[in-house]
């Protein structure tokens, strides 16, 4: 037993020498990183004080994070935290004195989320809304359907779509849409995406050979998307009046309500309407252009029996006069 205890001995004075030898301490190491790591804390231990060999090894673990006491009020862990993080030396012989050490390491965000890829352009049908002016509504769900894949230290950042203001709508137009990217730490970045409204479909009826028929039928197409049109525009100006009264209180308490309420346009029937004038026209003119193509009349024969009767009278009494005036 005597030789085991020596021998031990012996084994913790080689221990206590090696480490002495190697200075195997992490006591050199501050207590808090002074530079902020952005988002993470490093996944290798950094700043160890002496060479690591293959005998040497360095373990850490990381505490649940600790709000920062130099962070404003309220503000959240996800922007401005603690991370203390708890190395060990780890040798053949174990954890030398001085071995273990706590750092606090400061995590910071300060950088604005970014797409994972650019948005894609969007191209949407041409439509009218209720006040009869272009509507957008499409364009924005379209915006928002595809809304890219985001890249950011903090969860959930939020996507806002926005439209130019001060720009007048129309059909066949393309203009710039912009997605705002904002994180809870009030980082933000903005990216345009291209949107094209389609042009206004316009119907064209056949029109075979010039005939009255297609062109009834053309005209009928173009009278009823004028009268179309002319109903949403209408509309629109009707409705804004009488949000005008409304929002100036000056609707009679006693007003009926089928008073402030506009009775729907039967487009149909006035298309219907313009078409069977237009026939009626046609066929006006179709009659018109016979009466023009039918023969002169023969001039009357009594008239002309008459008139040769005369020249004959008038003959034969100068033929009577002529021996009378000689004699």
């Amino acid at each position: 037993s005597t030789g085991i205890f020596e021998c031990n001995i012996c084994h913790l004075t080689e221990f206590a020498l090696l480490m002495s030898a190697k200075n195997l301490s992490l006591a050199a190491m501050p207590d808090m990183v002074p530079a902020a790591y952005e988002c993470a804390a490093p996944a290798a231990p950094e700043g160890i004080p002496f060479a690591l060999d293959a005998e040497t090894q360095v373990t850490f673990t990381d505490a649940p994070a600790l709000a920062d006491p130099a962070a404003p009020a309220d503000t959240p862990l996800a922007c401005q935290r603690l991370v203390a993080r708890t190395f060990t030396v780890v040798t053949f012989f174990g954890t030398p004195a001085g071995g273990v050490r706590t750092q606090l390491l400061p995590i910071r965000d300060s950088s604005a989320p970014v797409f994972a890829q650019p948005p894609a352009p969007v191209t949407v049908a041409c439509e009218y809304d209720k006040q009869g002016l272009v509507d957008l509504a499409p364009a924005l769900a379209a915006l928002r359907s595809q809304a890219p894949a985001l890249l950011d230290c903090s969860p959930h950042p939020a996507l806002n779509v926005s439209l130019p203001e001060g720009l007048t709508f129309a059909c066949g137009m393309s203009f710039n849409a912009t997605y705002t990217l904002t994180d809870m730490c009030g980082n933000s970045r903005a990216v345009a995406a291209l949107v094209s409204i389609a042009p206004q479909p316009v119907a064209v009826a056949a029109i075979t050979g010039g005939t009255v028929g297609g062109l009834a039928a053309a005209a009928l197409a173009a009278v009823g998307a004028l009268v179309a049109y002319r109903n949403r525009v209408a509309i629109a100006a009707w409705r804004r009046a009488r949000q005008q009264r409304r929002s100036k209180a000056q609707i009679p308490a006693g007003e009926a309500k089928d008073d402030l309420e506009m009775k729907p346009v039967d487009e149909a029937a006035q298309a219907a309407a313009a078409a069977a004038a237009a026939a009626a026209a046609a066929k006006q003119q179709q009659e018109k252009k016979k009466k023009q193509r039918k023969p002169a009349k023969p001039p009357a024969i009594k008239p002309l029996q008459a008139q040769l009767a005369r020249v004959a009278q008038a003959a034969a009494q100068a033929a009577r006069s002529t021996p009378e005036a000689s004699a």
